[in-house]
């Protein structure tokens, strides 16, 4: 937590047009956090229409990654009981100190056909206390240019918005999106080009479950890999591109 007071940060949001890539890099090539171990195994909201906490959680995972701590599962349950707001959620993270991990405030049970166990489990005066995992701030981007977009996800996963409507039957291959209907939040984890197809895509994380989609990379079989989907690059389909950072600001914060 010493490193959360040094740089904490009071206005949490910057919006930028653009991003430098990091340190040594030359260009936005594919890549996918999912491979380099930011990603933790895709969880289910149910019926609850949660995703924009679990895409907060899923992006402060990573931004807790990338900053050298070790993976951290954390908790969706508080950011449904106790945060949310602007950000996806992630500028209370910032203002409360830090998030909780899943011991500490489980996921309710989310498949309840009456969704009465989606919400109001979490002992939020005792949860808020936990401090799993913190930001220091948020990044977000004033355009969804892919370009962009594509520069930032160099750094980490972030959190998108995107429209679910796609989703619905899908197994696999890359959607054919636009961005119009937007109303599901995600999180961003790769950009590749499709082998056989030869199609540039986005990979996104989904809150559906781990039998949803398809893996990332595509084609891994074992239990847990699932509960990805592949969004087509140069359609424009992801808005409001946000990624939380922990620690010392970003070169383009100053």
């Amino acid at each position: 937590m010493a490193t959360y007071y040094a740089h904490r940060n009071g206005t949490h949001t910057r919006w930028v047009d653009t991003v430098p890539l990091p340190k040594g890099q030359t260009s936005a090539g594919d890549i996918d956090w999912v491979i380099k171990g930011a990603v933790t195994t895709p969880t289910s909201q149910g019926r609850c229409a949660t995703c924009q906490d679990f895409s907060c959680a899923a992006d402060i995972e990573g931004a807790w990654f990338t900053s050298g701590h070790p993976l951290t599962k954390l908790s969706e349950q508080e950011m449904i009981d106790c945060g949310g707001g602007n950000g996806y959620g992630m500028n209370w993270v910032v203002s409360n100190g830090g998030i909780a991990n899943i011991k500490q405030a489980p996921l309710a049970n989310h498949s309840d056909k009456n969704l009465t166990g989606c919400r109001g489990i979490t002992d939020c005066k005792k949860v808020v206390l936990e401090k799993a995992a913190y930001l220091n701030g948020t990044t977000c981007l004033t355009t969804h240019n892919e370009s962009n977009i594509l520069a930032l996800l160099q750094h980490g996963p972030m959190s998108v918005s995107i429209a679910a409507a796609p989703f619905n039957g899908y197994e696999g291959g890359v959607i054919n999106c636009s961005g119009s209907g937007i109303d599901h939040a995600v999180l961003l984890v790769a950009h590749g080009v499709d082998p056989t197809t030869k199609e540039p895509y986005w990979t996104v994380k989904n809150s559906w479950g781990p039998d949803f989609g398809e893996s990332s990379p595509p084609g891994k079989k074992g239990k847990g890999d699932k509960g990805y989907a592949r969004l087509k690059f140069g359609n424009t389909c992801l808005r409001g591109p946000c990624q939380g950072y922990t620690g010392a600001k970003p070169a383009w914060d100053y």
